[in-house]
Parts: C-alpha cells; structure tokens; sequence
C-alpha cells in the first residue's frame, strides 16, 4: 500500500472507525471545503464598486 492508504489506515485506527468510514469522512470533507472556496470566488467576483446594491426590505420583496 501506498503513503495515502498507510495514512487512511493509521486515522482509521486512531478514531477506531473502519478505513472506509474515514475515507468517506474525509472525502465529504474535502468536497465541503472545495465548494467554500468556490462560493468564497464567487462572492468575490460579485462584490464590485460596480455592483448593484438592494436593502433588506427590496431584496426580500416577493417577485411578480
């Protein structure tokens, strides 16, 4: 096995949880931060001197 199954293994023992407990434990954890830093991108590119800005009240209003 490589360095990564080795590691998976260790963690696995470490929290006596099986390797593939962990291994889908890490993976959605990686998927959540990947999606953070893809919303954190997009609100960047959103906010913008140029960028259109709605009070509460009219950002809430129901559309028509």
């Amino acid at each position: 096995p490589g360095p990564v199954a080795a590691a998976l293994k260790d963690l696995a023992r470490r929290d006596d949880v099986p390797v593939a407990t962990k291994t889908l434990e890490l993976v959605k954890l990686a998927l959540e931060m990947e999606e953070d830093m893809a919303l954190g991108e997009l609100a960047t590119r959103r906010e913008s001197q140029t960028a259109k800005w709605l009070n509460h009240q009219d950002a809430w209003r129901p559309t028509k």
